[in-house]
């Protein structure tokens, strides 16, 4: 009888623990009910934080977005091994050109670049192809004999134990060090150098776009999916005659130093080792000299990297090593180890049969790979505003404190080469845009109110070091840039007020009012080809005045720098130059010896400034970087074709460089063009959930909140069909609109730059008349539908929600205690 009653009570209690156990999993439903949920029975709008994307609740989204379907565009990237085969004589660095193209695939397959002013994602994506290929060995021959040819000893030897740096193997520290000196040899790469570079390039370069070739089958591809390309090799399709697409190239050396010796030092080590040969020879050799490149002769600054004059840069593992950069942690200086040397000991715990050998080789190359494709060949976009004006005025204006030289003239250490400077920035002209270049000489004394500026914007920084129980001041004076821009544009000058603000890109790219009243008019939809043919870029011949601020100062106290490093500033107005005859100090270094800048010759300055503010041509050795989320700094390609300081001093500008200005205006047109489109997807949004869909989401015809209506506004029915035709006909715009992105994205695949920009800018001039038009049409709409407005009730009762909350967790608490003594009936007694 016991027994049974124990069954019935462990029955009873078996009931009641799954009777709480729903009880509790329906409370605790109703108690963590989601906001989203709640909005969406009540129809109260919820906090949407700015950084999240808001999503269209009623219309397809945009085709194309920063995060979820960017523009892409492919690139084809040429990497070209010279003796990095079989026949390289180091097993550890005979790499496959099948195996190491098919690593960049997987680790490097795209880039999205950034706008540096902003620091966030472009709307565009490149998809990175990549044409991996050995070149022979008679071009080797052809090039390490023009760099024999072509070295010139310098003056200042090192020791011979410094040929490695600080790379040495514990066997290496063991032995004997050598009293010889280390030969150092100056290889200029204008002349000899070059002839051989640029003639593999126009042998190889090619190869490149004859492997990835324009898909044409591919027209029913939707814009978002963007696969109007695929890697067919020789057998691609496409038709007959059709263009090669633009590639860039990277050559990376691996030169045979024993083939590089002079005569007399080979002659020298071949008698101190009688008999030997081979790796021994050639590593006794290499540690006895060591060469750099200069881009001319007169340089004092060489590299093992450099970006060419032509569409590619060149790499020499070779070569140097070279150390240079920043004196500051961090920094991306180029020290022994940025690069994979060829005296590495890649393979010492690995055999050399064995098929990882070159793992860790590869490895390193693929990253110096990576990095010449983020700093040189896509790099990230200067400024968010660029120009559009049909004609360009650039001024050069010189105000100086002193009558002691004129640096519009020539024939003395201060003049500048306003000849060189104007040919060099007439090539960053865009399409059917003419540059004009003009100069003039001022008196900073008669401009007192420049002179103020200047002077309230510099500043002195002070350091206080304790040194033999004695305190010393150390002072370093400088001229806030940001500071004096704002100065300038307050002034009352005429020379600055004015200028800077007719400076601005924007000031000249679009009339407001034009475009409004072409907006309005009725079956608009956009030019067509003749029109667009005739229309005149930007605001209808419009011109842009950049002016350039030279001041020319010769004052007695410090001289000063430009935010305490530079000698230019730039900025979407202007650009802002010094020049003074003394050397200030950087923390920068270049092999043992700190870095001094000399502000004597603004030439390079110049034309740095005017390619950024002009073109959005951000430097070399600087990009934004999504991930760490700052600017990141590394000095690998910062020399070459590029008056990009502080390393690179040179006055003609790489082609590379050349093809971001228009690429770079493409961009930032598909860019602004694509937020447009955005802008209009969310004005119809939110006007097909104010008066076509109800609170459930579904299609409305007839209006439920007002039974009457004045007389001057159409039944709500007619009125709702009205407003849902113009609805449609503006999807209908902004889905050609996403068909003509698309179309600029393959004029840029297939490099037809110029075809691209004309493209980007017609694209550009219909999303700001579409976004016009749209507004328009819809508060005419709105006008219309003013009595058929749909509402929707808020309930009162989800007000209380937070003291529901905690009466349902008290519940809670509640049950499970009743549970809890449930589970043992003999607690009850």
């Amino acid at each position: 009888m016991q027994e049974e009653i124990d069954i019935n009570l462990a029955r009873r209690a078996m009931r009641s623990q799954a009777l709480s156990q729903s009880l509790v999993l329906a409370i605790l439903s109703l108690a963590f009910i989601p906001q989203e949920s709640l909005e969406a029975a009540t129809g109260k709008e919820s906090f949407v934080s700015p950084l999240r994307p808001v999503l269209p609740k009623h219309l397809p989204r945009f085709a194309f977005g920063r995060e979820h379907a960017p523009i892409r565009i492919p690139l084809v990237v040429n990497v070209f091994l010279i003796n990095l085969d079989y026949n390289s004589n180091n097993v550890y660095m005979s790499i496959s050109a099948s195996e190491f193209e098919d690593l960049l695939m997987n680790t490097f397959p795209s880039h999205q670049p950034s706008c540096m002013a902003t620091r966030e994602k472009l709307h565009v994506s490149y998809d990175l192809w990549y044409h991996v290929a050995h070149v022979d060995a008679k071009f080797k021959s052809a090039l390490e004999h023009a760099v024999k040819t072509s070295m010139m000893l310098q003056e200042f030897p090192r020791k011979a134990a410094d040929a490695k740096g600080d790379v040495r193997t514990m066997e290496e520290d063991s032995r004997e060090e050598r009293k010889e000196e280390l030969l150092e040899f100056k290889v200029p790469i204008e002349g000899r150098v070059y002839q051989r570079l640029k003639e593999m390039f126009d042998v190889y370069a090619p190869a490149g776009g004859k492997r990835y070739r324009f898909d044409t089958e591919s027209d029913d591809k939707k814009p978002e999916e963007g696969s109007w390309f695929h890697r067919g090799g020789a057998s691609a399709k496409g038709p007959e005659g059709e263009e090669t697409v633009q590639s860039y190239s990277l050559f990376i050396a691996n030169l045979d130093k024993l083939e590089l010796a002079p005569e007399d030092l080979l002659d020298r080590v071949q008698a101190s080792m009688a008999g030997s040969k081979g790796s021994d020879l050639r590593r006794a050799v290499g540690s006895q000299f060591v060469y750099r490149y200069y881009v001319d002769a007169e340089e004092e600054r060489g590299a093992d990297a450099f970006l060419c004059y032509d569409r590619f840069a060149f790499l020499d593992l070779s070569a140097g090593p070279t150390q240079f950069g920043s004196m500051r942690a961090g920094e991306g200086a180029v020290i022994t180890t940025s690069l994979p040397r060829a005296w590495f000991s890649w393979g010492r715990q690995v055999e050399a049969t064995s098929p990882s050998r070159t793992w860790r080789f590869e490895s390193k190359l693929a990253s110096v790979v990576r990095s010449a494709v983020v700093h040189l060949f896509v790099p990230d976009v200067l400024l968010d505003e660029l120009d559009g004006s049909e004609e360009v005025l650039v001024a050069l204006l010189v105000l100086r404190d002193h009558r002691n030289f004129n640096p519009l003239e020539e024939g003395h250490p201060f003049a500048i080469d306003v000849r060189g400077i104007e040919e060099e920035v007439k090539r960053l002209a865009l399409p059917d845009q003419t540059i004009h270049f003009v100069s003039g000489l001022h008196n900073l004394q008669e401009h007192e109110r420049v002179a103020i500026a200047v002077e309230k914007a510099t500043r002195t920084d002070s350091s206080h070091s304790h040194v033999n129980k004695k305190l010393i001041s150390n002072y370093k004076h400088y001229i806030d840039s940001k500071a004096l821009f704002l100065e300038l544009e307050r002034s009352g000058d005429y020379l600055t007020a004015g200028l800077l603000d007719a400076g601005h890109p924007l000031k000249h790219m679009f009339f407001e009012g034009k475009e409004k009243e072409e907006a309005t008019k009725t079956g608009d939809r956009g030019a067509t080809g003749q029109k667009r043919k005739e229309r005149k870029r930007g605001a209808g011949g419009s011109t842009r005045l950049l002016p350039i601020y030279l001041l020319s100062l010769q004052r007695p106290s410090v001289p000063p720098t430009l935010d305490g490093e530079g000698t230019f500033a730039y900025s979407s107005s202007g650009v802002i130059v010094l020049q003074h005859g003394d050397v200030s100090q950087q923390s920068l270094f270049y092999e043992q010896e700190q870095l001094s800048l000399s502000a004597t010759n603004p030439s390079r300055a110049i034309l740095a400034g005017v390619c950024a503010a002009l073109s959005g041509i951000a430097p070399p050795s600087s990009r934004y970087s999504q991930h760490h989320g700052k600017l990141l700094t590394d000095f690998l390609w910062s020399q070459g074709w590029s008056p990009f300081g502080p390393f690179a001093s040179h006055l003609r500008l790489s082609q590379v460089l050349v093809d971001h200005s228009i690429r770079n205006a493409v961009l930032w047109r598909l860019d602004a063009a694509t937020e447009k489109g955005q802008e209009v997807l969310a004005l119809l949004d939110a006007f097909a959930s104010r008066f076509l869909f109800d609170s459930l989401g579904d299609r409305t015809e007839t209006s439920s909140s007002s039974s009457t209506s004045p007389s001057s506004s159409p039944p709500p029915s007619l009125a709702h069909s009205a407003a849902a035709r113009t609805l449609g006909e503006l999807h209908g715009r902004l889905l050609e609109l996403e068909e003509e992105l698309s179309l600029a994205s393959q004029l840029l695949y297939r490099a037809h730059l110029q075809q691209a920009f004309f493209k980007a800018d017609v694209i550009l001039r219909q999303a700001r008349l579409l976004l016009q038009s749209t507004s328009s049409k819809l508060e005419e709409a709105q006008d219309a539908l003013a009595c058929c407005e749909l509402q929707h009730g808020v309930l009162r009762r989800w007000e209380l929600l937070p003291l529901l909350r905690i009466l349902l967790v008290c519940i809670i608490v509640a049950c499970l205690v009743v549970l809890f003594v449930l589970r043992d009936p003999q607690r009850r007694t």
